[in-house]
């Protein structure tokens, strides 16, 4: 997987709590506010999410937050 730069707008759109992710105003019409992101294993054995179309490291969102 390519390393991508986290966009901005994340700051304002996702939270993390709890060694979890979650909206805090969804992107998607799909998430909802206080939902927890939808997180799976890629082939390397790093929990990614899909974002836009975009698939994400969920440890590089985490830091950027």
């Amino acid at each position: 997987m390519k390393t991508k730069p986290i966009p901005e707008y994340f700051k304002e759109h996702l939270i993390y709590r709890d060694g979890k992710l979650y909206w805090s105003l969804p992107l998607t019409k799909n998430g909802k506010e206080g939902e927890e992101i939808s997180v799976s294993l890629d082939s390397y054995g790093y929990h990614h999410t899909r974002i836009h179309g975009e698939n994400y490291r969920v440890h590089r969102i985490v830091w950027f937050l």
